[in-house]
């Protein structure tokens, strides 16, 4: 069997009660946290402009702009929607392959729920499957790319999985809920394909576009469908041709069958992390151990004089250089590690408020320490058998009585999916739901209901939402 063959059979022929109550538990825990992401999206740079394009625009009335409520076509408010889950860089990812999975699967299946309603287990189904086609193809091109080592910055030499490997996903949540053929699904993978693109240039400029990208593959992902619906043909070899997806961005040969299908216990939604900061997760760990160094040392802001900071591989990644002031302060502060490290060391945590174009353009105390602390290689006084581990962050501080303080984390530990529960998510959900001040906490309660035993509604009713 073709591997495309086989991620369509995955997707349309899986029996919504052959899906775990492990998995349909966690497909309601990262759709809570994405619903939260949302809210607090909403007013981020970029994202009214962008609402005021599509409804200016236009267009055939078939899925709604959220929060907004105005129904534009499935592929525009698809891109929409995606936007306002990326913008505060707070939604989900998937630590073993490096994507932000969330940002394409749910607004392709908020908008083709609009199209054509389906049961509550129905969409959850659709969620779960879409995140399990994206992860396994996204699996294997990350291990295949790094045993070539041809390429720099984590995932293949600049492109962006989110938005390069998200839209397959896409096209299978889109295939499920909207009752397409095999044959056309086929297609539509194909045609995705050919539209399938991203960088991380957007990223390294400090610019608003890598908020975008995930939603430019739904958008990408829904005309596929619709073009394969109107039997448009696409070519079949998308994972195994000679120029198919390996070959082009991960610069080695396609996967075997046995790879891509391999039998799990699991379903990858599992798998997927909840971001604990609105930062890049490279960012995390960093920051975290800047908090902890903060407050297990009672450590304030005017007892420091140095600040060291270990990330693997020392300066030069995609978030480990000097803090620089943009024109976007924003995706200057979300994508720069030190700037997490100044924020944790001075308030003991790194809030969506922090991470405002006014708050970090009017703290100039925070950019001051940022762009100070020195970015090594090594781990300053560490013993030789971890000083290079390429798991490990740490922060060091020389304070101004002499004393040096220095926290190390593990980045493996710190991204595994049990330490962020249901219950750590409820509470992400209303701190988001705060910080927007769109909704009341009575909405936001009536939410969290719907959602918790959303498997168990005959009709899913995304305008609740």
């Amino acid at each position: 069997m073709k591997i495309i063959n086989y991620l369509i059979e995955l997707a349309l022929e899986t029996k919504t009660n052959a899906i775990t109550r492990e998995a349909y538990n966690s497909a309601k825990k990262v759709m809570l946290d994405t619903i939260g992401v949302m809210y607090a999206g909403y007013n981020q740079p970029g994202i009214k402009e962008s609402i005021e394009l599509m409804k200016d625009w236009g267009g055939k009335k078939e899925a709604s702009i959220f929060f907004d409520g105005t129904k534009i076509p499935a592929a525009n408010a698809g891109f929409i929607n995606s936007g306002i889950i990326h913008a505060a860089d707070y939604d989900d990812t998937h630590k073993y392959c490096d994507m932000h999975i969330m940002s394409t699967i749910f607004p392709t299946a908020i908008a083709c729920s609009e199209i054509n309603p389906c049961s509550g287990s129905d969409f959850l189904a659709s969620l779960i499957l879409g995140v399990e086609v994206s992860i396994r193809i996204a699996l294997l091109f990350k291990e295949k790319k790094n045993n070539e080592k041809k390429y720099l910055l984590l995932s293949p030499g600049g492109f962006l999985p989110s938005s390069i490997i998200g839209g397959f996903g896409s096209v299978a949540v889109a295939a499920r809920l909207l009752n397409i053929s095999k044959k056309k699904t086929k297609n539509a993978l194909g045609l995705y394909y050919a539209q399938a693109a991203g960088n991380r240039q957007g990223l390294l400029d400090h610019t608003l576009t890598k908020r975008f990208q995930p939603g430019f593959s739904v958008r990408s992902a829904l005309w596929a469908i619709f073009l394969a619906d109107k039997n448009i043909t696409g070519p079949h070899n998308t994972f195994d041709g000679k120029m198919s997806l390996f070959p082009v961005y991960a610069n080695t040969k396609p996967p075997a069958f046995s790879e891509i299908s391999k039998i799990k216990n699991y379903f990858e939604i599992e798998r997927i992390s909840i971001k604990k900061f609105p930062s890049c997760g490279a960012c995390h760990t960093a920051t975290q151990a800047a908090i902890d160094l903060a407050i297990e040392n009672d450590l304030k802001p005017e007892d420091i004089k140095y600040v060291e900071l270990r990330m693997p591989g020392g300066t030069g990644g995609i978030v480990s250089y000097p803090f620089k002031m943009s024109n976007n302060p924003q995706a200057s502060a979300q994508f720069n590690a030190p700037y997490g490290v100044a924020l944790g060391l001075s308030y003991r945590k790194a809030e969506l408020i922090h991470y405002l174009d006014k708050q970090i353009k009017k703290d100039k105390k925070t950019a001051k320490l940022a762009k100070s602390i020195k970015i090594v290689p090594e781990i300053t006084g560490a013993p030789a058998d971890i000083k290079n581990a390429d798991f490990l962050h740490a922060v060091t501080v020389i304070t101004k009585n002499g004393k040096i303080l220095q926290k190390i984390l593990n980045h493996k530990k710190l991204w595994t999916p049990d330490k962020t529960n249901f219950t750590f998510v409820e509470k992400k959900f209303y701190k988001c739901i705060a910080f927007s001040q769109l909704i009341n906490n009575q909405k936001a309660e009536t939410i969290l209901k719907y959602i918790k035993t959303l498997e168990k509604k005959s009709s899913f009713n995304p305008c609740l939402l």
